[in-house]
Parts: structure tokens; sequence; C-alpha cells
């Protein structure tokens, strides 16, 4: 699979409303579920690696890790059974806690990818923000994603299957 691609999943993938999501956004703060603010996703986000599944309504979902560094900067992969690519780019908190990533090549415009992020409990999801706002909309669907911080000692995660890496070619 070409990078470009690569990206144009990967930008469907973090804002896609897809029918794998467990329930809408009003139905989780219903719930008692959190938006999450900025320095929330901020102090959650430095450092950490992303992780999920991003559901795409064509049944062409992947799974992807993104380490975020604390300047900005993001690297990882993403893949299915039969790809797997390597991802660069950046992150962005903005205005109301809008996680937005930015991705060369992705066909977003300039704010890039971008997503708000709730809690309820320990899970966290994320539901897309359309285009030109700064809020998900209270029907958006909802998407499972964790921060991960690998402790010192530890190895982190494997980032995709031994053999997505070899037919990446």
């Amino acid at each position: 699979m070409s990078r470009k691609a690569v990206a144009v999943f990967l930008f469907l993938g973090l804002t896609a409303l897809g029918s794998q999501a467990q329930t809408s956004v009003k139905e989780l703060l219903d719930k008692g579920g959190k938006k999450l603010s900025t320095d929330q996703i901020k102090k959650m986000a430095s450092g950490a690696t992303l992780t999920g599944v991003a559901y795409q309504p064509n049944n062409k979902s992947f799974t992807f890790a993104f380490d975020l560094a604390p300047g900005g900067g993001l690297a990882g992969n993403a893949w299915t059974p039969e790809w797997m690519s390597p991802v660069k780019g950046s992150w962005t908190v903005g205005k109301g806690g809008l996680f937005c990533t930015h991705m060369p090549k992705a066909p977003a415009d300039d704010r890039g990818n971008c997503a708000n992020f709730y809690q309820i409990g320990d899970d966290l999801f994320a539901a897309a923000a359309p285009a030109g706002q700064d809020e998900a909309e209270p029907g958006a669907a909802l998407q499972r994603r964790k921060f991960e911080r690998i402790a010192a000692g530890t190895t982190a995660p494997a980032p995709a299957p031994a053999a997505a890496a070899s037919q990446n070619k």
C-alpha cells in the first residue's frame, strides 16, 4: 500500500464516525462521562503512545500506535494483517481540548485531523470534530483510545505484527 493511501486511511481513521464505535458523545455524557480539557489532554498525550483501532466505513479498519513527543512530534505505525506503514507528523491540542494530528499528504485542511477526548471510568474515547468546529457533535460516534506510558525497565509493545512489516516493501 502506498504512503499516500496510508495517509488517506489515517485521515479517515482518526476522524471516522465508524459504525463500530461503542456509543455517542451524548450517551457517554448522559452516563456520567466527562470531556477532557486542554490541560488534561496535554498531560496525557505528551510523551505517551496513543493507540487504538480506526474503524472505517468500508470495513478497512486498521490499528495504530503513535509516539507523541513532548515537543509535538508524532511517529509510529499503522497496520492491518495485510500491510504496515510508518507514520510521521505532529500533534497539537487546541481550544477546548481539541486534539489534532497533522500528517504530511493526509487529505485534511490546515488544522489537521481533530477529535475531542472523553472519559468514563478508566475508558477513554475520541470523537471527531467536524471541519471548522472545535467540538464533536452530540451524536458523534466514539472510538476507544489509550494513552500509554512505558515504565522504565520495561519494553514497549510491538508496533505491528512481523508478517505485516515484511509485506510493506
